[in-house]
């Protein structure tokens, strides 16, 4: 990054748009995600880690991602800063930009694929010029011929390390100008000690050369690398669709008549006018003023299906507008949108590491200097034992030992696992969940809003044996046509009723709301107007009908129908439950979950759902503070506890679980304090989390098995002297690119039935 662009990182309108300010911290920090390019290991990751500290309240650096994320208290130091700091350890920084990081990888991984091209082709050639000295007798070979096909060799090489090598001998460089170890440092290396030792050799014309071996380890490593880079940019490929989503551009009413202007999506403001045609996406969050259309939020929300829409209704920036023309009333803009909430989010857990890569970040810088005093110390005893080898060996230890399938093992299974579940509507906001969800053995639910949609439905109706000749349907009717317009949830369930009953409603007129009690109104009944009252329940006996008395047992709220003084019939209601909740319950259950109801609703309401589903624990008419301590308890007890929520009143025991699950409806303080939230309310979405973070560390422990057992093979075969140095480059790229294929796997992974 330029100077001049350091001094502009600090202007307040620039480090607005660059920076997030973390919001309750005291004092008031700010946050930002950096782009950096030359990240490539391990010690990449600490030594940056180890820089920034001093001038930072947190820095975590991504070899994965290629990324540092800072946060930092403005009053004692600024971005420029440390962006200068980065710059001068030798990482330059980058500040997240979509197009800038566009440009910029496709430059960098065009000059890569030009290094891969100009190390094959030598490579090759060298090859060929060395094959005779291994299929021929060298006593056979004239001298004059072997030397010129040395120089030959060497000259094909002299490419390979002035500008295929270079990106190994820049990043060793800029780490030890800095007192520090990377994983380059060993490659460098053996590079250039294979390179010295082979044109000592040309030039006195005698010794051995090391030219083939040399072109072909640089070639296998770039080929490693330029894979990696691929597979880890189609990961991230996934992920940017979250952030390449809104327009550049939109279309904004004028401040002056209505004219439209075309404005820079950053420029909008709450309270702006724009139009969104079909095909388009929204850019802010905002309530439709005028319109009607079908938009498909299946990329924030995971629902499939388009939701129609209509003036008064709220769209979200993200979503996509399918067939109409819409005029938006902008809410928000930004960050503070929900798009721009889940983008940060889910680029968060991507960015986090676990405790296991954590540690391993922190070991990488002992292990490359013990890597160097092996090689030291082995080149040592072949120099004594058999000093035509000691080279050989040198170069192998340093190759063969370089940690980069270890750094990248857990990394990018982590980025793959959270860009999967992302895809799905599963957001995460620690890459730390992955781990804790495959430990959990108790799963706690909320009831009302979680397991239950939050809505009341009919479960049955009483009608008085002597009815005034009333039918079920016609007091359902003349009950739902008191309650129309009205916001309570009793009403607003017996509208629904009748609606699916395709009941008639009669008019009424005089309708008066008794807050507490109920609705009073005149109802047209046989052209006869009659006081009618809907409300609670009426206290007096009835006889009932034999054939009403079939009914379902309901636990939740009741109410009578009273025409002209006398209760005709009864109306029971209770919340209908997630469409996905017993299955759902029920996959858990057969995993050896066990399952807990905790709620605030009474012990009928409780046990009416405990009796239904596979609930081994419940617990009613709980308060916020019991339901804290019921968490904290099973907690002691051993167990692993995952809580779902959604209301305000679930948030201390979300911030007790060891892992906390909001749905995306849930009130804003219950999502701040979830680990996991669930876009699309789908409570099937915890089996797919809980099998997709089993699947997640499998894939880790199979790739830290395989860096263990490759180091533990090849380490004794290298200081032994059995392995040459191209078969020890060969074998260390091909153990990067292992472990990274097998990461990819996540981001097909199908769930289980």
């Amino acid at each position: 990054m330029a100077p001049r662009a350091l001094d502009l990182v600090d202007d307040p309108d620039e480090l607005a748009r660059l920076a997030t300010e973390i919001e309750g911290a005291d004092p008031s920090y700010l946050e930002a995600r950096l782009e950096v390019p030359h990240i490539h290991c391990a010690a990449c990751t600490a030594m940056i880690e180890q820089a920034l500290s001093p001038f930072t309240e947190t820095v975590q650096a991504n070899a994965a991602t290629r990324s540092v994320r800072v946060r930092w208290d403005p009053t004692k130091t600024c971005l420029a800063a440390l962006l200068k700091h980065l710059k001068d350890i030798g990482y330059p920084a980058r500040l997240h930009s979509r197009d800038a990081a566009a440009t910029h990888e496709k430059r960098e991984q065009r000059r890569a694929l030009w290094q891969l091209f100009v190390s094959s082709f030598c490579m090759m050639q060298v090859m060929m010029y060395a094959l005779p000295r291994y299929l021929a007798n060298l006593d056979e070979l004239p001298p004059d011929l072997l030397q010129l096909m040395r120089w030959a060799e060497w000259m094909l090489t002299v490419p390979v390390i002035c500008f295929s090598a270079t990106p190994f001998f820049q990043a060793a460089r800029q780490s030890l100008r800095i007192g520090r170890v990377s994983m380059d440092v060993p490659v460098a290396m053996g590079i250039s000690i294979a390179f010295v030792a082979s044109t000592v050799a040309t030039f006195r014309a005698e010794g051995e050369v090391w030219n083939d071996s040399l072109t072909m380890f640089v070639t296998f490593l770039l080929l490693g690398r330029w894979l990696e880079a691929a597979l880890r940019e189609k990961a991230r490929a996934s992920l940017e669709r979250l952030f390449s989503r809104l327009p550049e551009v939109v279309e904004r009413r004028a401040s002056t008549g209505n004219l439209l202007e075309k404005v820079p999506i950053a420029q909008l403001r709450p309270g702006d006018e724009i139009r969104v045609a079909a095909g388009q996406t929204f850019p802010a969050d905002g309530v439709i003023l005028t319109g009607t259309s079908q938009v498909d939020e299946s990329l924030l929300t995971g629902e499939s299906l388009p939701i129609s829409k209509t003036a008064g209704d709220v769209v979200i920036a993200g979503s996509l507008n399918l067939d109409g023309l819409l005029w938006v009333c902008v809410d928000k803009t930004g960050g503070a949108t929900r798009f721009g909430q889940i983008a940060q989010l889910v680029q968060r857990a991507a960015d986090e590491k676990p405790p296991l890569a954590q540690l391993a970040d922190r070991s990488a810088q002992a292990f490359l200097i013990g890597v160097l005093l092996a090689a030291g110390c082995a080149g040592i005893f072949w120099l004594f034992y058999e000093p035509s080898k000691a080279l050989s060996v040198v170069i192998a230890v340093l190759i063969v030992t370089c940690p980069c399938a270890l750094s990248l093992a857990m990394p990018t299974v982590t980025l793959a696992a959270t860009t999967r579940l992302a895809a799905s509507g599963v957001l995460l906001r620690s890459a730390q969940v992955i781990e804790s969800v495959t430990t959990l053995d108790l799963f706690v639910f909320d009831k009302t809003g979680t397991l239950s949609d939050g809505a009341l439905q009919l479960a049955r109706l009483e009608l008085r044996s002597d009815a005034a000749g009333l039918t079920g349907d016609q007091c359902l009717g003349i009950a739902a046509a008191i309650g129309d317009g009205s916001i309570h949830p009793v009403s607003a369930a017996l509208i629904r009723a009748a609606k699916d009953r395709e009941v008639a409603l009669p008019k009424v007129r005089s309708t008066t709301e008794h807050p507490g009690r109920g609705i009073s109104a005149q109802v047209q009944i046989d052209d006869q107007p009659r006081d009618a009252f809907l409300g609670r329940r009426g206290t007096e006996t009835w006889p009932v009908p034999p054939a009403t008395t079939q009914t379902v047992a309901c636990a939740g709220p009741q109410a009578s129908l009273t025409i002209d003084g006398q209760t005709i019939a009864r109306f029971f209601l209770h919340e209908s439950l997630r469409p996905d909740a017993t299955q759902t319950l029920q996959a858990l259950a057969n995993e050896g979950i066990a399952i807990a109801l905790i709620s605030g609703d009474g012990s009928q309401a409780v046990k009416r759902l405990t009796d239904s589903m596979p609930i081994t624990h419940s617990l009613s008419d709980a308060t916020p503070e019991n339901k804290y301590r019921w968490v904290r308890q099973a907690q002691r007890t051993g167990h692993h506890v995952a809580v779902i929520g959604d209301g305000i009143n679930d948030a201390p025991m979300l911030a007790r679980a060891d892992v906390s699950i909001a749905l995306g409806t849930a009130a804003p303080l219950a999502q701040l304090r979830a680990d996991v939230v669930l876009l699309a309310d789908r409570l099937s979405d915890l089996v797919l989390l809980r099998q997709i973070a089993q699947r997640a560390m499998c894939i880790i422990k199979q790739n830290l098995a395989w860096a263990a057992t490759y180091n533990a093979l090849c380490v004794p075969l290298a200081l032994a002297g059995a392995m040459p140095p191209w078969l020890a480059g060969l074998g260390m790229a091909g153990s990067s690119l292992l472990v990274t294929l097998n990461a990819q796997r996540i981001l097909y992974f199908k769930p289980r039935p």
